[in-house]
């Protein structure tokens, strides 16, 4: 009876082993965004001072269009060390204080892309250069209707240069501003002028979006005020007073100057026309003294010949 009644239980009972197996297959591979392939390669770096910015430009460049491959602080320095020749190549081989071995690959590495990044900068780069562009971001500052993304353009390419620090950008940044600006950061809110945000990029970020909506307010105030302008325009005309003008006088209008030449021609003409109606004169008296306008008729001829008789 036991048996019989665990095979019946047996019979009963679902396939596991089906929805195990279905259940173990992989999920399918997330979709993810084709990088381009065709981005053309930059130069490699010599270690020269004047190759730094153009080189460390184009490396960005690869990182940002290709961020799934080189997504890791080691995918990014292996890619830039083999780029290096020169001295540049020697200073990576040679600098170790730094770098630890890196369990996954076997290479030698920064603990972190930043770090590598700032100590190859300090090496290849030009002193005279960089004490120059800390003391002109210093001394920048926004004009008098100047454009806020023109201010942070020259802001931001100094910068690439300097290499400040957040803070320090950050109050150089706000420093440089017109006033109208900083007063609107302190309207908005209050502690945006003493905190700095999270990195230089992010600083230049909102520096240029305050700007922009103080802008965009002047913007609308001047609309407004042309548009009350041209309301009060056309209220003057609609009552028939033309705003801003005085009312002149009437004036008579001036008689035409004739020149000398003119007027012999006028004396001409007018002689012309009293000899033509003179001659039209002396023509119709002739024309009234000749005979022939009363005609003698035959009974009138007969009679003053019975009279001469």
């Amino acid at each position: 009876m036991g048996t019989a009644s665990t095979k019946r239980q047996r019979q009963h009972q679902p396939d596991i082993t089906l929805d195990l197996r279905e259940t173990s297959e992989p999920p399918p591979p997330p979709q993810t965004k084709k990088e381009p392939r065709n981005i053309p390669q930059p130069d490699k770096f010599d270690g020269s001072s004047t190759k730094l910015k153009p080189y460390r430009n184009d490396v960005a460049n690869i990182f940002e269009c290709m961020p799934i491959t080189y997504s890791s602080a080691n995918d990014k320095i292996l890619y830039v060390a083999a780029l290096l020749t020169g001295s540049a190549k020697q200073w990576y081989l040679a600098d170790k204080t730094r770098r630890k071995p890196d369990p996954q690959s076997g290479w030698c590495v920064w603990a972190r892309y930043e770090e590598f990044l700032k100590d190859f900068i300090s090496v290849h780069e030009n002193r005279n250069e960089v004490r120059e562009a800390k003391r002109n971001i210093q001394m920048e500052f926004q004009k008098a209707g100047e454009l806020i993304k023109n201010y942070v353009c020259r802001m931001h390419t100094l910068n690439m240069v300097a290499n400040l620090p957040r803070d320090l950008l950050w109050e150089y940044l706000v420093t440089g501003l017109q006033p109208e600006v900083c007063e609107y950061m302190k309207r908005t809110n209050k502690d945006s002028l003493d905190i700095a945000p999270a990195s230089p990029e992010i600083c230049f970020e909102a520096i240029t979006s305050v700007g922009m909506e103080v802008e965009n307010e002047r913007i609308r105030e001047q609309y407004m005020r042309n548009a009350q302008k041209l309301k009060e325009q056309t209220q003057a005309a609609a009552r028939g007073k033309k705003p801003d003008q005085k009312p002149q006088a009437d004036k008579k209008p001036e008689a035409p100057k004739h020149s000398g030449i003119q007027k012999n021609k006028s004396k001409q003409g007018e002689k012309k026309k009293s000899s033509v109606s003179s001659e039209k004169s002396k023509t119709s008296e002739k024309k009234a003294k000749e005979p022939g306008e009363d005609k003698v008729t035959y009974s009138m001829r007969q009679a003053r010949m019975k009279e001469s008789q």
